[in-house]
Parts: structure tokens; C-alpha cells; sequence
């Protein structure tokens, strides 16, 4: 973050300054942590769910914060100049779309129902090659995230890779105005918080404004066959490219080969190679390669960006632990990812069986039975050897699954907790076997990529506490 005085943010979010505050103090910082604050931060006091950050001041400012936004003064006498304003959150998001208009790195919002944090990576890790940039880190894509994210930005930046999520309507429209995005990403569209959007077609809408959110001398990069293509689309003023497979797409894509570690592609007549954890990222890839391209960067050197391309934990990591292989795609689920999820675990080879462990998928709404259906029965049609569900809707991936069709030899178990997944893996993994582990976030399916990590045949160790009886049962 470059210097910035407490006067500006008093301009940027409209606060009043604490009577014999220094309005003249430079900062090059903001923490929301007291226990992360670095000296000559300010500490800008953020109420939450589970902590009031009004109830740490004292100790941020014993870490060095040099000043202070709060929304009151509830926390008494302070050594440090204040600033007031109404709502800490929002005065957050009004000072990050300020300090963004100072920045001329070119910024690229990324938004999508499945695959935004890989392409953001993927797109960061290329453009890498050439200039100096960033991106958003970990999770941080809503209000707060994406605030936190703008004001990392140095002018020694010359990209900005901002990840954008959404569960409701005009969620995306209020991001997209304080980041003011120069080139837009949809990833895709697809079948996700439709709790909140009510239906693909309100997804698109949300996505959409994203790209009307661009300037006329914008680029909006989409993929050519998301459904509701229309409404994603209606308005967008920014020139419009479309990547995909089909031959109308503007930029066409097309897989030439997995062999299970690396993904070989032909992007517009160009090879591009890049380690991923299947097929099914070819979209990713594809759109992180024009937004290169739009760059200048050359085959060679995007290549290049992407051999340092690693996924990470939770989005598609493979690990291989001798005799089988897991892929870590726990951090989130829908019924888009988990069909590419699925798609991947088929093309990858495998010498023993493919087994899908599923956790629920949430904020689906009224779809919800039917969406964890529609996952046992394309798991199965596609030919998975073994399904293992878990969590509330279990039950619901085996009806699916057993609607394709009984099968002796392709089982699959309904399992109330990470313990009873534990209890089946034990039982049924064999050498060779491919192992995807999946589920919403809230679902804590990790704790079974943990599991595996540990895994010694000979001590048995439950995920949860306590270890009930077992409930799985089988079909």
C-alpha cells in the first residue's frame, strides 16, 4: 500500500476526526487484526459475528498501529489519533474504491459459479513472468476480502488479479464498483447459491454485472456456451470475447491430452502444458492464457508462468501417498464443480478404482434434493467404481446413484460423519486406487485428506470426537 494521511481516509469514507487527532499521520498500511498489526498500521476496528475489534484497540496499538478507525469511542481514552465513522465495514469498502483510483496497475475482476481461485492463480502466475503483481490471497473475495485485497496494491504493481464472490443479488454490482475493474472473468456459470440467486439464470444476472461493471475500452472474457449467456451478457459495453471448444467461440480451446499430472492443450493453434488435476480446468487455462496474451506475453513465456503454477491445498492438489493416489478438493462444492470434480477423477488413468468421497452441498435452497441426486446419478452413469456420501444429504447421493442402477461390484455408502468415511476408506481402499475428496466448506471434508496423510493400517484413528458406532450403510 502506498502512504496515504488520515485526512484522506476522512475524505474517502466521510469520518470525523477525534478532537486533537493529527490529521496530517501517514500510514502504508491497514490491519483488521490486532495481533497482525505491523508499526505505522492503522487499525481499523471491524464488528463482527464472533468479535467486536472496538474490544482490541488497546492491544493493537501496543503492536504499533498508529491510528485508529472505530465506529465509537467504547473503548475510552486512546494515545493514537481517531477517526469515527458510521459503519467501520462499509467506510472500509468507500476507502479501498478511493485508494484504488490513485493505482494504475490494471485491474482484472474475476468472478464465476466454479474455478475463480485457480484462475486468478493461473492468470497471476503467468503475467508474473513479465511484470510485478498480485492478487487476492486466500479466501479473500467478499466486501471485506476484496477491500483488503485493493489496498495491498503498490505502484509498483502492474496487474491485479481480484477475486469476486457472490450469494446474493447485487452483491457483485457493489464489489465491482470500488474495484473498477479494466478487464472482467466469468469462469463459468452454473449451479451455485442458488439459495440466494434463485436459479441459473439469476446467477448469470449476478456474474453479469461484473462485465457491465467495464469500461467501453474493457475486455470481458466468458465462456462461450454458460447458460443464460444472454443475461450474463445483456449490456456489457466492453469488448466481449468468448472461449470454448465449439468452433463459434472466439477463442477456441481444445484438450489434446492428460496423462493424469499434466494437461496438453491447443489454445488458437498454440500448445500450452500445464500441471493441473484434470480436463476439466481446460476452461481455467484457457482464460488465463488470453488474459496473457492480452498482455503481450508470448507462448514461451506463459508456458513458463504456468510450469510455476502449483494448485492450492483444498482446489484440485494431488497428493500421492503410496499405494493410492487423493486429490485434495475440499475447500467447496456445487453441482457444477462436482460434475468437473467427476469428470476429472474419469480421465484421470488408474490402475486400481476411482472413489468419490462427498460431502454435502450446500446453500442450494429448494434444489437441494435434487441436486445431491443429480450427483449419485452422473457419478454413476459415468462410471465411478465407488461413491462414498456424507453429511445430512448422504442419503440423497445414494438414491441417484442407485436410480442409475444397482451394481454389486460399484458400491455405494452413506455415512453420517468424517469417522464413518474413515471407517469405509479403511475397509475398502486397495493399491492403486484413486481417492477425490470433495465437499462445501462448512462440511470439513479436509479432515479426511488429513486422515489419509496419516494413514497407518495398523492404528486406527477417528476424525471426530467421540468415535460413535458406525451408521454407514451400503447399497
Amino acid at each position: 500500500m502506498e502512504p496515504v494521511t488520515l485526512q484522506d481516509v476522512a475524505q474517502a469514507t466521510g469520518g470525523v476526526l477525534v478532537p486533537g487527532s493529527a490529521a496530517s499521520i501517514e500510514f502504508s498500511g491497514v490491519a483488521l487484526d490486532s495481533k497482525e498489526v505491523r508499526i505505522g498500521e492503522i487499525f481499523w476496528a471491524i464488528r463482527g459475528e464472533r468479535f467486536d475489534g472496538h474490544d482490541f484497540v488497546h492491544e493493537a496499538i501496543a503492536n504499533g498501529a498508529r491510528a485508529i478507525v472505530a465506529e465509537d469511542l467504547s473503548f475510552g481514552f486512546c494515545s493514537v489519533p481517531v477517526l469515527i465513522v458510521q459503519h467501520s465495514r462499509s467506510a472500509l469498502a468507500d476507502f479501498a474504491g478511493w485508494y484504488r483510483r490513485l493505482i494504475d496497475a490494471v485491474v482484472i475482476g474475476v468472478t464465476g459459479s466454479v474455478g475463480k481461485t485457480t484462475t486468478r492463480e493461473l492468470i497471476h502466475a503467468a503475467l508474473s513472468v513479465k511484470q510485478s503483481g498480485t492478487r487476492s490471497p486466500q479466501n479473500f473475495n467478499n466486501l471485506l476480502g476484496v477491500s483488503r485485497t485493493l489496498l495491498s496494491i503498490s505502484k509498483r504493481h502492474r496487474h491485479a488479479v481480484v477475486e469476486m464472490a457472490t450469494s446474493s443479488p447485487r452483491e457483485i454490482s457493489t464489489l465491482s464498483e470500488i474495484v473498477s475493474p479494466d478487464i472482467g472473468v466469468v469462469t463459468s456459470i452454473g449451479e451455485a447459491h442458488i439459495r440466494g440467486l434463485k436459479s441459473v439464470t439469476g446467477v448469470a444476472e449476478e456474474k453479469g454485472d461484473l462485465l457491465r461493471s467495464l469500461p467501453k475500452h474493457g475486455v470481458a472474457f466468458v465462456p462461450s456456451t454458460a447458460p443464460a449467456f444472454d443475461r450474463l451478457t445483456a449490456d456489457v459495453e466492453a469488448e466481449l470475447i468468448t472461449i470454448g471448444s465449439n468452433p463459434s467461440a472466439d477463442v477456441v480451446a481444445r484438450l489434446v491430452k492428460f496423462d493424469g499430472e499434466r494437461l496438453i492443450a491447443n489454445i488458437e493453434g498454440s500448445e500450452v502444458r500445464i500441471k493441473v488435476a484434470g480436463p476439466h480446468m481446460l476452461s481455467d487455462v484457457a482464460t488465463a492464457y488470453c488474459v496473457a496474451k492480452r498482455f503481450g506475453l508470448s507462448d514461451e513465456e506463459i508456458n513458463h508462468g504456468f510450469d510455476s503454477f502449483t494448485p492450492l491445498s483444498g482446489r484440485g492438489l494431488t497428493i500421492r501417498r503410496k499405494p493410492w493416489t487423493v486429490v485434495d478438493d475440499t475447500y467447496n462444492a456445487n453441482p457444477t464443480s462436482v460434475r468437473g470434480a467427476i469428470d476429472g477423477l474419469i480421465a484421470r488413468p488408474c490402475a486400481g478404482r476411482r472413489i468419490l468421497v462427498i460431502g454435502d452441498m450446500l446453500d442450494l435452497g429448494e434444489a437441494s434434493t435434487v441436486g445431491h441426486e443429480s450427483i449419485g446419478q452422473y457419478a454413476k452413469d459415468q462410471g465411478l467404481d465407488v461413491l462414498i456420501g456424507c453429511g445430512r444429504y448422504a442419503g440423497h447421493f445414494a438414491h441417484g446413484w442407485r436410480q442409475a442402477g444397482m451394481d454389486a461390484q460399484c458400491p455405494v455408502f452413506v455415512c453420517d460423519s468424517a469417522s464413518e468415511v474413515f471407517d469405509v476408506l479403511r475397509d475398502e481402499l486397495t493399491p492403486g486406487d484413486v481417492v477425490w475428496i470433495k465437499g462445501s466448506r462448512e462440511t470439513r471434508m479436509e479432515r479426511v485428506v488429513e486422515w489419509l496423510d496419516d494413514f497407518n493400517p495398523a492404528v486406527t484413528l477417528p476424525l471426530d470426537t467421540p468415535h460413535s458406532a458406525p451408521a454407514r450403510t451400503a447399497a
